[in-house]
């Protein structure tokens, strides 16, 4: 009997440090996400997504639990309530810091394609034409190769 008083306090601890251990891992690997599409390494982002959705989907398992029992959250100790709340306050920052890193990355991707087609339009010569007179108007020489530099930071 006294196995179950010191066992009882400690599950709700224990699924709640589940939660805590899973938001720590996607703190983890979005934050890593982040520092590489801060130096535009944006070939990684395949890297983190399978990793992203594996605990994207355990850390909603676990969180749809908690919504179920709530009195898990209740029934837990404070330092662990209170680490959860700071994880998940760390964890929402971390998110939203992604998201803008992620916006960021496609807006500069976006930019540098518009940047590459209106340089090749530009540098384009014209087809050959008719012109007033009948005869066809001769396209000037060929562009010769596009060089183009951008700063690989976001």
């Amino acid at each position: 009997m006294a196995d179950t008083a010191i066992l009882a306090p400690t599950a709700p601890d224990t699924r709640l440090r589940d939660l805590i251990a899973t938001a720590g891992e996607l703190i983890r690997v979005l934050g890593e996400e982040t520092a590489a599409l801060g130096v535009f390494q944006t070939g990684r982002i395949a890297e983190f997504a399978e990793t992203k959705r594996k605990l994207a989907e355990a850390y909603a398992v676990l969180v749809r639990g908690l919504r179920k029992e709530p009195e898990l959250l209740a029934a837990a100790t404070a330092a662990v309530r209170d680490e959860l709340k700071e994880t998940l306050a760390r964890f929402d920052a971390t998110a939203r810091a992604n998201e803008r890193t992620l916006a960021a990355a496609r807006a500069a991707n976006e930019r540098v394609l518009k940047t590459v087609v209106e340089a090749a339009e530009t540098r384009r010569g014209a087809t050959g034409a008719y012109s007033r007179t009948g005869s066809v108007a001769r396209p000037g020489p060929r562009a010769g190769a596009l060089s183009l530099a951008f700063d690989r930071r976001l």
